[in-house]
């Protein structure tokens, strides 16, 4: 037997390159409607986001409930009207447990200005206050 008459017949299977194209390519379809997808929502997504906690809306909603409200630079101010610490004591309302004090602090005063303002509360009869404070800027 001669090698020039061997002939081998042509195999009807693909080969494993045309394989692994066909197994990959509804793989490579799917991570591509995923990418398009979440570009897409993420553009939808946009202008429904809410308000920052620094916004003037925020910040006139916290205010609104506030009885004192203690400023950065550490001034008072009682219903809106800027006080003297010396005033407090004669605008302070009677203790009522169920209808506490609310004091809004400014998120730049320090914890001794802080305090000195609660120990004065406190001896003024008011020993539970509601605190609101501005979140600490990152």
């Amino acid at each position: 037997m001669k090698y020039d008459s061997l002939i081998i017949p042509e195999l009807d299977h693909p080969s494993l390159l045309d394989r692994m194209e066909s197994s990959l390519l509804p793989m490579i379809n799917i991570v591509f409607l995923l990418l398009v997808f979440f570009m897409l929502a993420g553009v939808l997504m946009q202008d429904q986001l809410p308000d920052l906690p620094r916004s003037e809306v925020r910040e006139a909603e916290r205010l609104s409930g506030a009885d004192l409200i203690v400023h950065s630079d550490g001034a008072l101010s009682w219903a809106g009207q800027a006080i003297e610490r010396d005033q407090l004591n004669a605008l302070l309302p009677d203790y009522n447990p169920e209808e506490r004090l609310v004091v809004a602090a400014s998120g730049e005063v320090t914890m001794t200005q802080l305090e000195t303002l609660l120990q004065r509360l406190g001896q003024a009869g008011h020993p539970d206050i509601i605190l609101l404070s501005d979140p600490v800027a990152p």
